[in-house]
């Protein structure tokens, strides 16, 4: 079992707050619970959490107002994660509040995923020597009020499609070079097959925030298959390309995560094409590039870049 971490909950449920500490202090966690936004302060100052999760409604306040008094106040890197109830629309995710978020029922096997994913954020921001995340701006959401993923921060692919278009469209138009970045997880790094699911999807959530703190405000990363990446990234060469991707494949080299009762050194091959701006410019030629560019990379052994 990896190292317990100190969690705060916080919400306005006694029940709910008697469950969570049942099944979070069984998984070695300290566990401390309050019932609403003054309390959870008090009790966040006199024990510092690594993990919040605050329900989005309180007696006193609302869970998005303590998740970002949390970040601001507390200078932790505590990720903490909201639990809306069913309906209700799905909070902005951001460096200045919000990180996850969870919807009501809640089953335990959820709880702790989630604890699990926000275990590795928290460890991975501690050893890249940052506790937030960079500001990014927030385009409209889609149609279902999700921007990104929860699990892994990057753009949801409803989103991605439209800014695609808009990308491609611009670079045609103003002549200006455009590059896309694959990238794919070295499983054999953390012995892909011997991971469980949940472990899986916590070490997911975990590299996305080193993928994330690597790129530029102006990228535009999405899942483009299993255990695959895809990042736009407009108004870049190749030089440009190959700056992020030595960003990307240096952060993980620093970061050390825990699966289990394990240490894995997680790795990732990538693939690199550019092209500039034309009016024939196609995504779907970039996008073919990148990938022969990737199993290059992954049939040199892995943990490397090519173009």
């Amino acid at each position: 079992m990896s190292p317990g971490k100190c969690i705060l909950v916080v919400d306005p449920s006694r029940r709910f707050l008697a469950h969570a500490r049942r099944i979070l202090a069984a998984q070695g966690h300290e566990v401390h619970v309050a019932a609403g936004m003054a309390e959870g302060q008090a009790l966040a100052r006199a024990h510092p959490p690594e993990i919040v999760l605050v329900g989005s409604r309180l007696p006193d306040g609302d869970g998005v107002r303590f998740a970002r008094w949390a970040k601001q106040s507390l200078g932790t890197g505590a990720p903490c994660v909201l639990l809306c109830t069913k309906g209700e629309a799905a909070p902005p995710l951001g460096p200045a509040g919000v990180d996850n978020y969870l919807v009501r029922p809640l089953k335990r096997s959820e709880i702790l995923s989630c604890v699990r994913a926000m275990a590795l954020v928290h460890d991975l921001g501690r050893q890249l020597g940052e506790d937030r995340l960079r500001p990014r701006p927030e385009p409209t959401a889609d149609r279902n009020g999700a921007l990104r993923s929860p699990l892994t921060g990057f753009y949801t692919f409803s989103y991605f499609k439209e800014a695609l278009y808009l990308e491609v469209k611009r670079a045609r138009r103003y002549a200006y070079s455009i590059a896309v970045l694959l990238l794919q997880y070295d499983v054999a790094s953390w012995g892909g097959a011997a991971v469980g699911h949940a472990d899986r999807e916590a070490l997911f959530g975990g590299l996305s925030v080193a993928i994330r703190r690597s790129i530029r405000e102006t990228d535009l990363p999405v899942a483009y298959a299993s255990e695959k990446v895809l990042i736009l990234m407009p108004h870049t060469d190749l030089d440009g390309g190959l700056a992020v991707a030595r960003r990307i494949r240096a952060a993980l080299k620093r970061s050390r995560l825990r699966i289990g009762d394990r240490v894995v050194r997680p790795t990732v091959s990538m693939g690199l094409a550019a092209s500039p701006g034309a009016p024939d410019l196609r995504f779907s030629s970039l996008v073919r590039q990148a990938r022969h560019a990737l199993a290059e990379a992954a049939a040199s052994g892995g943990n490397a870049i090519r173009v």
